[in-house]
């Protein structure tokens, strides 16, 4: 080959790069859905992408160039880029020190953190049965009475309308989580035999107190196949996620209200049906052991911020520093392991702060800890941000009590 054709290839790669850092962030679009509020509201300033739906020529030469760009891009790079871009978003280390951190998130994450040290994780009504199988038993060998929640506790989670649970399902949950990683199973054989039972187990319907159709829940689902809203074509975003299905009546209504203003048709930041009309809570992202844990904060980094600048737009310019929810909920899950991770807005930048442990499929003790973690989580929904949607993006009263529990 000439020393020209040498120079001609490196002209062309080198201009092949500037346009890949040029749209790096087009696999991950940072925009909101359009709203267009039938109320008065205070004008907003428009995203680039905010306001319209790619036509399919766009759509199509967008999914054309990610296709080679993904596969060429670190996740890495794609964070540092998300951090000058116009609308930013940074990926954090979990600091109670910093300014930016809401004081709500740090109560949030001090409950948790009692949740990853084993305390007062285990129901009461299990307490004689562990205790009698912990001399021969050597799984159990970390459990130790601190482990025990208190009566009082267990009447705080009944009243929620959480199923019982049983010594036999966390087994069955060990058991898959040992086989998954033993034998090196694919990501979805993890969601599918560990992760998701694991959801369902802690929300799961409860037979002795049935579903009250004039009451929200709180759910959890699986949702590989939910996309940015207006990137049906783009990559994955989450794997599972709690949202609200709300009560028959005003709420629904208002939602539907809502949803008739959206270019989507849909509640939420994205165009997945079984979403649309049921408010995202919490989401969650798993990654195989060891693998792409830098990639996940990307996603959900990505993904929260499109989700907080909707909720945003919802809300006049003057009002949303004092009634914005201070933090959006998520979910990091690394084969074994379970990680909090929460997303604020500061600035008019989004904050992903990573992460607190929660616990590990590794051992029974750990699996109690991500049951009792999830259900905490899950009554914060009820309790805390349930009622602010309904005030300040539906403008609705509220339901007084929630049913939570796991929907396939």
């Amino acid at each position: 080959m000439s020393p020209g054709s040498d120079r001609t290839n490196t002209r062309q790669r080198q201009r092949r790069r500037s346009r890949e850092d040029e749209n790096d962030l087009e696999d991950y679009p940072a925009s909101g859905d359009s709203i267009q509020h039938n109320t008065p509201r205070a004008a907003r300033v428009a995203h680039p992408r905010l306001d319209r739906t790619p036509t399919a020529s766009s759509s199509a030469s967008r999914s054309d160039w990610s296709g080679q760009s993904r596969s060429s891009r670190s996740p890495t790079k794609r964070i540092r880029r998300l951090e000058v871009a116009r609308n930013k978003s940074l990926v954090l280390q979990i600091d109670r020190a910093d300014l930016r951190m809401p004081a709500a998130l740090k109560n949030e994450l001090a409950q948790l953190r009692q949740c990853s040290r084993g305390d007062k994780v285990i129901p009461p009504y299990l307490q004689d049965e562990l205790t009698s199988q912990r001399g021969s038993d050597e799984t159990l060998y970390d459990i130790t009475d601190a482990a025990f929640a208190t009566k009082e506790d267990e009447l705080t989670m009944a009243t929620a309308g959480f199923p019982l649970l049983s010594m036999q399902a966390v087994r069955d949950i060990s058991l898959e989580a040992k086989e998954c990683y033993n034998h090196g199973h694919a990501e979805a054989s993890w969601n599918m035999l560990v992760h998701w039972p694991l959801l369902a187990l802690a929300l799961g319907r409860n037979e002795q107190q049935p579903q009250d159709p004039t009451q929200p829940r709180v759910h959890a689902m699986p949702c590989t196949m939910a996309r940015l809203s207006g990137d049906a074509r783009g990559t994955k975003m989450i794997d599972f996620c709690l949202y609200i299905d709300p009560a028959d009546g005003c709420d629904k209504d208002r939602i539907d209200e809502l949803r008739a203003q959206r270019p989507s048709e849909n509640i939420n930041h994205t165009d997945y049906t079984p979403l649309r009309a049921r408010p995202i809570v919490l989401s969650a992202e798993s990654k195989k052991p060891g693998e792409q844990l830098a990639e996940a904060h990307l996603q959900l980094a990505v993904w929260q911020d499109r989700q907080l600048r909707l909720l945003e737009s919802d809300i006049a310019p003057e009002r949303r520093k004092d009634t914005m929810i201070a933090f959006l909920p998520s979910l990091v899950i690394q084969g074994h392991e379970w990680w909090f991770t929460a997303a604020t807005r500061h600035e008019g930048a989004t904050i992903l702060w990573t992460q607190q442990h929660i616990g590990s499929t590794s051992t029974p003790l750990g699996i109690f800890q991500i049951l009792h973690g999830l259900r905490h989580i899950a009554c914060w929904a009820s309790k805390i941000y349930w009622p602010w949607f309904c005030k300040h993006i539906l403008r609705t009263s509220m339901a007084s009590t929630m049913m939570i529990e796991s929907k396939a």
